[in-house]
């Protein structure tokens, strides 16, 4: 090859790479993704709408651009229940959709990668920002989608802004927790058909055991991507609603832990914690833990204000909702919290979770700082929306302060975080500090791994635990370590039994978990500590 030749080829391959790297991801939170879609059906909005209130799965055949990428007959359906029913029956036109990307070609993707689009319409939210801040705050702590904002335009009619959420998929899954393989229920299925008179009284999806009747959880759960998986799901709440079963070795318990801390931290009632106990996924990965995945949003930061379907909450209950909601009163609704806080040790990590997280997002602002990121990049849209569910001065309005709308009223951002974050500084949960982790090693030698953790000098703990797992293993196991000396605590595990570890050093309320984002984070054997 030519000097020439030489210099032009590794220009255009320096150009190249270059260009894919400034490439922002599709939920990139900088971006507004262009969405357009051209109906093949001139009579699509009729059929969409009837198979929506008919609960029919049926898509109409639409181009799509992304972007200014076009991909042929992908499918599109509407989806969403309250998001969906209410504007609908307002008339509305910013209606959410699903958009089946790989509908006819089973090989189409978005960049390559997303076989599903989910366009949300900011439904409830007139601040545009819970949706987005709330996954972007999740994500810090355990698996959720990305989610980012996108402008839809059908048949050239422009639509308006709407949340762009990933979908909880193939990809995903195999993304966030390595698996390839594995069972996925959604725990709020569209379809609200009643159980069978003959099964049990329950509450959403609980996880209550209802018996071994498949019917009486096909109300409550959708499997996805399956036909099969309910005598799994039947036996995980056969657990769930055992007092005496260890759920650690089912279940990543650290990982439903801070999905419970971050739904309590944000008063996110439209989930687990609120009146119809739902919207969120569990995925059970190949090597059997089940793994729960937050979804559903749009009404996180106080948005929803019921935790029973007869009591709606004021602003200040809802800044001052109660850390051991559920809990303290003994609900048997809620059987996954009781199981989960009745043991000393995962009562105390969630404690520890849930001061991490109003420490890091809430005391320290950085909650206003992506606020205001987000803001910077969207209101140049938000204020020329041609279709907005609400007034367009309640945009900022709602950032600042409690808005007055259809519906009812709607938390200000700014106000929940300032107020949510003060209420759980000042509880009396965080007053009284854990023993603090001075150092900790994990040492191999002749096919056994000794764990060791020193506390800060002069501190003791009433237990010192390790949480460790084989790499590929999606749960932790939860072993004691001996006190060999004042403040210092050791164990020695098989090697086969621990590549990946975080610790724990209990007090007398909380505890001290290191890593602090133990969901996200954790120590692998061999390698430095940082």
């Amino acid at each position: 090859m030519s000097a020439f030749l030489r210099f032009t080829f590794i220009a255009l391959a320096i150009i190249l790479c270059t260009c894919v790297s400034a490439q922002k991801d599709l939920y990139d939170l900088e971006r507004i993704v262009e969405v357009e879609l051209e109906m093949h059906d001139p009579h699509w909005k009729k059929k969409l709408n009837s198979w929506k209130k008919n609960n029919l799965s049926k898509r109409t055949l639409a181009t799509l651009r992304v972007d200014g990428v076009t991909y042929d007959s992908v499918g599109v359906r509407l989806k969403g229940n309250s998001s969906y029913f209410a504007p609908a029956k307002a008339e509305k036109k910013k209606l959410p959709f699903n958009i089946k990307v790989s509908y006819t070609d089973k090989s189409q993707r978005v960049d390559g990668r997303y076989r599903t689009l989910k366009l949300s319409n900011v439904f409830r939210d007139p601040s545009y920002l819970r949706e987005a801040l709330s996954y972007q705050i999740a994500r810090d702590y355990v698996a959720a989608p990305d989610c980012n904002y996108a402008r839809l335009t059908v048949d050239g009619d422009y639509f308006g802004m709407y949340n762009l959420t990933e979908s909880v998929d193939e990809l995903f899954w195999s993304e966030e927790f390595a698996s390839e393989e594995g069972l996925l229920i959604k725990c709020d299925p569209e379809s609200k058909d009643a159980p069978p008179s003959t099964c049990p009284p329950g509450l959403g999806a609980s996880l209550a055991y209802l018996g071994q009747d498949s019917a009486c959880y096909a109300a409550r759960y959708e499997i996805k991507k399956s036909d099969h998986g309910w005598l799994e799901l039947i036996n995980l709440a056969k657990a769930v609603s055992n007092e005496k079963a260890d759920l650690s070795t089912v279940m990543n318990v650290d990982e439903a832990l801070w999905m419970l801390a971050f739904n309590n931290a944000m008063s996110n009632l439209d989930s687990y914690l609120g009146a119809f106990c739902h919207n969120y996924y569990l995925f059970k990965d190949a090597s059997g833990y089940w793994r729960p995945v937050i979804w559903d949003l749009n009404l996180s930061a106080g948005g929803f204000r019921l935790v029973t379907k007869k009591q709606i909450l004021t602003d200040q209950q809802l800044v001052e909702l109660s850390p051991f909601l559920h809990f303290s009163d003994r609900n048997e609704e809620r059987p996954l919290i009781l199981r989960l806080l009745d043991k000393p040790l995962y009562r105390k990590m969630y404690v520890a979770h849930l001061q991490t997280i109003f420490e890091e997002q809430f005391t320290s602002g950085l909650y206003r700082e992506r606020a205001e990121k987000i803001r910077s990049v969207i209101t140049p849209q938000v204020v020329q929306e041609p279709n907005p569910l609400y007034p367009t001065e309640t945009y900022t309005q709602n950032y600042h302060g409690t808005v007055d709308v259809t519906g009812g009223k709607v938390i200000g951002v700014d106000e929940f975080f300032k107020k949510r974050g003060a209420f759980l500084a000042a509880h009396k949960l965080f007053q009284k500090p854990p023993p603090a982790i001075a150092d900790h090693t994990a040492t191999k030698d002749g096919g056994e791994v000794t764990v060791s953790v020193t506390l800060e000098a002069g501190q003791a703990s009433p237990a010192v635990w390790v949480a460790h797992r084989p790499k590929g293993r999606g749960g932790f196991t939860y072993s004691q370590l001996k006190a060999v000396a004042d403040g210092n605590y050791s164990l020695g595990l098989p090697e086969a039994e621990i590549e990946e570890y975080f610790v724990v050093a209990e007090g007398a309320i909380s505890a001290t978990v290191l890593p602090a984002r133990s969901g996200r984070e954790w120590f692998t054997v061999g390698e430095s500590k940082k």
